[in-house]
């Protein structure tokens, strides 16, 4: 066995070496062969950072960045595996291994490896004193709650102890992935004003949690890159929790593509009100070239809003004098302590745009018509969550005189009707003279007027809609074109998030509908662990009779079937006593295939609440849904059949102890559509490159 194992590592040795030989020229070589998720019977869940690395004197080791693995995690992970070796100038003792800047373990986490060795020695990269050198490392580690770093460390026989890799990763719940976010960032000259604004690529890259690998070996995540002209800078990445958070800390990752770091000089800063704002940390003079970094702000503030201040950037050596400061990954850690009494204000409410210009252009970057098109209209589609009274168009040119009809159409019928006579080229804005409400819309424009140039043939009317770098909006996800593309602002007393993809569901709190896909059975009821009843029609007398706790015995009861939406999965389910707030949670239970095989979404629950402070008779409580797509559903099925009614509805009555209630707050008014336009956001798709 100790054979086999030998001439294993030889063979891959041998592959290894002769793949990354011409790379190495200095005396010393880490080479990390993987860093794998495995789970708790040694099986591999994900490979993580197939990366080989050669260390660059005089900063930090390299190391990876490997993301967030709630996911991985999910899927079972429990522990990493990390298999590398290390060659170094000087004889070795031992490997190491700290996390978090802790005590350093030696735990058999390296040892010298003969055939290895001799590997080495054969590919002539060292000579066989300074092969013998060589530690083979190879160990699992458990993966652990929140956010770690993990360190290498080589200790030689001299007594020194050297970092010579490091693995940065999170196992948390970071509350803004997917959370609605803006960045602006101009170059500010001293004493001038705003001169540039240049945001590359997405803002919602710097929330979406993921990492990309670049050159087939530098792992990194993918986020926001700026550029302006001047080193001070005046610009903000903001982003929205979507309720108010007792934070627990903050971390601002660097981006790897383009050898982007951080900002030179930043702060990090929180709000509750997105007014008012408060410095948590930061930093001044980092330099380029830091790929890897990480900066971990630890606070205990409560905010809703979270954002990175740019107030300066690196000027990038590529002889262009363009200023360039770049962020990975914004993870926010805490606990929700409210939900949001409005929708996001990250965006002025004057002014919803849909970010800059994208690449994903569908027939150009304007559209025409009139002039030679050979038509005179132009139709477009949008959606949006906010009402509206004006659409900004910034990317217009006309002939002067042009006379445009422009149809709103919601839901197939036209809803409000406009002309409008063009002066010519130059952004404009249409007033609409009231007020469209949130949804979806279908916009054409037509011109009146179908005068041909008999010398050229051409319309002599016509109008382009063009595409502009700032308050853009070309984006298949959310807008629809006939033709080309366009850039389009909408103007709103709203607060909320303006344009939403056109996929995008608007939540709504609903009865039962089996023509909307649900089902449901009801099928015991338990009090204080005993089953008082069960099947239909003994549950139907029970839940209407009520659970009699007048003498104060009873504390919980429980209901005890299953639901299923054949449409969307259920998120959730909770419960509502005499129409309060729903107290949502997780009561699934497993779901026998008896159930499934009904319908593949079936999840079969078991729903426990305390009633041991309810007074009085008649306390009703309801059991509700929450599927995928944000809707809340009353599970108040009553079938009216040719034979009667079968009443299925999952409700109990309870009887309590004499005495009156203390009021309760109308779930009814708490009704979260930002939740779902996040989800929504969050699907956005990067951009490869």
């Amino acid at each position: 066995m100790k054979k086999l194992f030998g001439m294993i590592i030889v063979v891959a040795a041998l592959v290894m070496l002769v793949t990354i030989l011409p790379a190495f020229a200095s005396n010393e070589i880490i080479n990390v062969d993987w860093v794998k998720c495995t789970n708790a019977e040694g099986g591999d869940v994900a490979v993580l950072a197939p990366a080989n690395a050669v260390p660059d004197f005089g900063t930090l080791p390299p190391g990876a960045i490997l993301g967030n693995l709630r996911d991985e995690v999910a899927a079972g992970a429990t522990d990493f595996n990390i298999v590398a070796w290390y060659m170094p100038w000087k004889p070795m003792a031992d490997i190491g291994l700290r996390i978090d800047g802790g005590a350093i373990s030696y735990d058999g986490y390296g040892f010298f490896n003969q055939d290895l060795a001799d590997a080495i020695v054969s590919l002539a990269m060292a000579d066989a004193t300074q092969a013998g050198y060589t530690f083979r490392i190879d160990f699992s580690t458990p993966i652990l709650e929140g956010n770690h770093l993990m360190e290498l460390i080589a200790k030689f026989t001299d007594g020194e102890e050297k970092i010579i890799y490091q693995m940065y990763y999170s196992n948390s719940v970071d509350v803004a992935l997917g959370k609605p976010v803006s960045a602006t960032i101009r170059a500010v000259p001293t004493g001038g004003a705003l001169v540039s604004d240049n945001v590359f690529w997405n803002p919602a890259f710097a929330v979406d949690g993921s990492a990309i690998v670049f050159d087939g070996a530098t792992q990194g995540p993918l986020g926001l890159y700026l550029s302006t002209t001047t080193a001070d800078v005046d610009g903000y990445l903001t982003v929205d929790l979507m309720g108010t958070y007792k934070l627990s800390s903050v971390v601002v990752e660097a981006m790897g593509f383009n050898n982007i770091a951080f900002p030179n000089t930043y702060k990090v800063q929180v709000s509750k009100d997105g007014a008012t704002w408060k410095d948590i940390g930061g930093e001044t003079g980092v330099q380029l070239n830091t790929f890897g970094k990480y900066k971990t702000i630890n606070t205990t503030e409560e905010a809703r809003f979270v954002r990175v201040k740019f107030e300066k950037f690196n000027l990038l050596q590529d002889g262009n004098g363009i200023y360039y400061g770049g962020i990975g990954e914004l993870e926010v850690f805490g606990t929700l302590i409210s939900a949001p009494a409005s929708r996001s204000i990250l965006t002025p409410y004057t002014n919803y745009t849909a970010g800059t210009a994208a690449t994903g252009d569908t027939g150009g970057n304007s559209a025409w018509f009139g002039f030679s098109t050979g038509d005179l209209d132009y139709a477009f589609t949008f959606k949006t969550d906010v009402s509206f009274t004006s659409i900004g168009l910034p990317g217009f040119w006309s002939a002067p005189g042009t006379p445009l009809t422009i149809e709103f159409i919601s839901n197939g019928q036209t809803v409000h009707t406009m002309n409008y006579t063009t002066a010519g080229d130059g952004a404009i804005i249409l007033e609409l003279g009231k007020a469209l409400p949130r949804g979806l819309y279908d916009v054409i424009f037509t011109i009146n007027d179908e005068t041909i140039d008999q010398g050229t043939g051409y319309y002599t009317k016509y109008t382009v809609l063009g595409y502009a770098t700032d308050g853009t909006l070309n984006n298949s996800d959310y807008f629809y074109f006939e033709r080309g593309n366009v850039a389009l602002d909408l103007y709103s007393a709203d607060e909320g998030l303006g344009f939403v993809p056109l996929d995008y569901h608007y939540p709504e709190r609903r009865d039962f509908s089996s023509d909307a896909g649900d089902s449901l059975s009801y099928d015991q009821i338990i009090v204080d662990g005993q089953i008082v009843a069960e099947g239909n029609d003994v549950v139907i007398e029970t839940k209407k009779a009520g659970i009699d706790g007048r003498d104060g015995s009873v504390s919980k009861i429980a209901l005890y079937g299953w639901y299923g939406n054949s449409n969307q999965t259920t998120a959730q389910l909770g419960y509502q006593i005499n129409g309060g707030r729903i107290v949502w949670g997780d009561f699934f239970i497993d779901t026998e295939s008896a159930v499934t095989s009904l319908g593949a979404n079936n999840r079969r629950f078991k729903i426990e609440f305390d009633v041991s402070n309810l007074k009085g008779d008649n306390n009703v409580i309801w059991v509700w849904a929450k599927l995928e797509n944000g809707d809340e559903v009353k599970l108040n099925r009553y079938d009216r059949t040719a034979s009667g009614d079968k009443d299925r509805e999952i409700y109990v009555t309870y009887n309590g102890v004499p005495g009156v209630n203390a009021p309760t707050a109308d779930a009814s008014m708490v009704i979260f559509i930002v939740a779902a336009a996040a989800v929504a956001l969050a699907v956005l798709k990067k951009k490869v490159f």
